[in-house]
């Protein structure tokens, strides 16, 4: 079974504890904070050299466990995995996703934004580069398996500023830009909670943050309501 955890110290088959620096230079001790020890040492001297040269010597190798077998990690990516099973995302490990929960927070965004997601049933795994199949084109209907969210006539889904969700507004505002009212008042959100004087459909804003419950209720009632 594949582990999504990374390893930064692997044992090898003469039963030494093998500690790696990317710089290529590793130590073998009969425990692992020997290992460690001797390893960590080392990586203080790489971090002043990497600082001068402007290189990648100082950061600790990453492994990870693919198939009982221990794969560098620039070897490997992660993979968002969609409720139809399509590989809809990826992200790179070996710079900065260690660990499935940095991979959720790369793909997601949010705690709440990886709660709606792992709800959905969308999943991360670690795989190497070769066995990627990572496309935007999914032969599902709905796309990727996920029901899109409801739309109402002449309403947007918007952020106002400091946002914590999204809301649907009465405002038609295009893609990255932003609505007022003709008046320049408030403007009220579908669910009756939120107002503000400008809403913004700014990805940037918006990324992370999950829809309004009650804007998504109130729109559901009201799509129905009109069928």
């Amino acid at each position: 079974m594949t582990s999504h955890t990374a390893l930064k110290v692997w044992q090898v088959l003469d039963d030494l504890w093998r500690a790696p620096c990317s710089c290529g230079d590793s130590w073998a001790a009969d425990t692992k904070v020997k290992a460690n020890r001797l390893r960590n040492k080392h990586i203080h001297a790489c971090a002043v050299q990497a600082r001068k040269t402007k290189g990648r010597c100082g950061m600790t190798k990453v492994y990870f466990d693919i198939g009982g077998e221990p794969v560098p990690a620039e070897e490997c990516m992660w993979v968002w995995i969609a409720p139809c099973g399509c590989e809809c995302a990826w992200a790179v490990a070996e710079d900065y996703c260690h660990s499935a929960d940095e991979a959720w927070d790369n793909f997601s965004g949010s705690k709440a934004a990886r709660r709606r997601d792992e709800k959905l049933g969308f999943q991360v795994e670690i795989k190497r580069h070769k066995d990627i199949r990572v496309s935007d084109k999914c032969p599902h209907i709905p796309r990727f398996g996920v029901p899109p969210r409801p739309e109402v006539d002449g309403h947007t889904w918007a952020v106002k500023d400091r946002a914590r969700v999204q809301h649907l507004v009465p405002l038609v505002i295009g893609k990255n830009s932003y609505g007022r009212a003709p008046d320049g008042g408030l403007v009220l959100a579908l669910c009756g909670r939120s107002d503000a004087y400008f809403w913004s459909t700014d990805r940037c804003a918006a990324d992370g943050l999950v829809e309004c419950a009650s804007c998504l209720k109130a729109a559901r009632e009201r799509l129905a309501g009109a069928a």
